[in-house]
């Protein structure tokens, strides 16, 4: 069984609304959340939720990684450069974090 951990921390306005209220979720956590049940994996669970981030975090089974961090640096954030995710299989000693590179204009 090869179990990956995984942590994904995000700016807090990414849950924020147009009206400037503070909800559950944002549309890309709903979608690497659905993803992660398409594969038959459970939510990252909301590890910590506060002024100025919010970390999300699980262990999975047999997670697809290079899909699963394809998918995360790929959504629509309202601020990328705020977004960094970590992930470490269970052979490896040390996280690996991966952050959203986006072209210089």
């Amino acid at each position: 069984m090869l179990l990956t951990e995984v942590l994904l921390i995000m700016n807090l306005e990414e849950r924020e609304s147009t009206d400037g209220v503070y909800d559950e979720s944002c549309e890309a956590l709903d979608n690497i959340n659905a993803w992660l049940e398409k594969q038959g994996h459970g939510d990252l669970d909301t590890l910590s939720s506060g002024n100025p981030s919010d970390i999300c975090g699980g262990a999975f089974n047999l997670l697809k990684i290079d899909e699963f961090v394809s998918l995360v640096l790929s959504q629509k954030w309202k601020r990328p450069d705020s977004v960094m995710l970590l992930t470490k299989e269970q052979e490896q000693d040390a996280f690996t974090v991966h952050k959203i590179i986006r072209p210089v204009a």
